[in-house]
C-alpha cells in the first residue's frame, strides 16, 4: 500500500505472542478451510502455515500454495490477526 507505513515504522505488538503453525504439506493450490478445521480449537491471534516438506531454495516455486480468500476472511472472523506462509506470498503466485 503506497499509503501505508514503512515497515520500520509499524509497531511490533501485533507480531508477537503465540501463534500456532498448521501443517498443511501437500493441500494443493489453494489452503481452504478444510485443510485447517483439525488445528483451529482454542486458535491463538497469529497463524503460520507449513506447507512445503522440502521448500526449493534453487528456485521461485510456480506452483507455490497460497491461502484461499475465503479462509483469510473466516480466520479474520475468529479473531486472528495475523498470518504468515512458508512460500513466497500469501497470495497465489500468478496474483496482480
Amino acid at each position: 500500500d503506497d499509503t501505508g507505513a514503512a515497515i520500520g515504522a509499524v509497531g511490533l505488538v501485533p507480531y508477537l505472542g503465540r501463534c500456532r503453525v498448521i501443517h498443511a504439506i501437500g493441500c494443493g493450490p489453494l489452503i481452504e478451510w478444510r485443510h485447517l478445521e483439525h488445528a483451529l480449537a482454542d486458535l491463538p491471534p497469529r497463524v503460520l502455515l507449513r506447507t512445503y516438506e522440502h521448500a526449493p531454495l534453487d528456485r521461485f516455486d510456480d506452483a507455490l500454495t497460497a491461502y484461499a480468500p475465503q479462509t483469510l476472511e473466516r480466520l479474520a472472523d475468529l479473531g486472528v490477526q495475523l498470518v504468515g506462509i512458508d512460500t513466497a506470498s500469501v497470495d497465489p503466485a500468478t496474483s496482480k
